[in-house]
């Protein structure tokens, strides 16, 4: 299994969004480029419509990650 983002791109805002990744098998994520019109169907049918346009909007703001962003980040998902 991979992390497949509904939403691409290293640089943005999206990039640590829970609701943006799910797992995806390796066909999907980097064969089929994630594929798209799956995943965006499972999207709506999971979150709604109106989720979806939050990660868009979200996506198209950039946003830089504090030391301190990212340190808790890790302790967030290290966390037992």
């Amino acid at each position: 299994m991979q992390s497949g983002h509904f939403i691409g791109g290293r640089g943005n805002s999206i990039l640590f969004e829970e609701t943006n990744v799910h797992p995806q098998d390796y066909i999907c994520n980097i064969r089929k480029h994630g594929n798209q019109l799956a995943y965006y169907r499972f999207m709506v049918k999971k979150y709604g419509e109106k989720e979806v346009k939050r990660l868009e909007r979200l996506s198209k703001k950039p946003r830089s990650f504090t030391i301190e962003d990212l340190e808790g980040i890790i302790k967030k998902y290290t966390a037992t």
